[in-house]
């Protein structure tokens, strides 16, 4: 499979009303919620396009600095060479590979040359 964009990170300061609104609003689906120790995330989309994933903090607090913006997800087949692609094209290292369990997948993060995290 050729590398392609996942979905798309928001972060909401409301996650239930931002849920309503994708959901009720615009007819999409939830496919996944999500729960992390520090974050509740909620992903939207279905109905074979891409997916939208909206988070808040558990705690409430809103991240600083954010425009709403928060991470561009790639789907590839092998996470630990592409992590090591991009840190020789320039990106950051934000985390190393890792396989999550839960979520049958593996994750890497970088910051692209312009801060973005991928």
């Amino acid at each position: 499979m050729p590398p392609r964009i996942g979905n798309l990170a928001l972060w909401v300061a409301d996650l239930e009303r931002a849920e309503r609104f994708y959901v009720d609003g615009l007819g999409l689906e939830v496919t996944a919620p999500v729960e992390t120790p520090e974050l509740l995330e909620v992903i939207v989309g279905g109905h074979g396009g891409s997916e939208l994933m909206l988070a808040a903090m558990k705690d409430g607090s809103q991240v600083v600095g954010a425009d709403g913006f928060w991470k561009v997800f790639v789907d590839v087949d092998d996470a630990d060479a592409a992590f090591r692609r991009a840190l020789s094209a320039g990106a950051a290292p934000e985390a190393e590979p890792q396989h999550l369990e839960q979520f049958g997948i593996s994750i890497a993060l970088v910051r692209d040359p312009d801060g973005h995290l991928v």
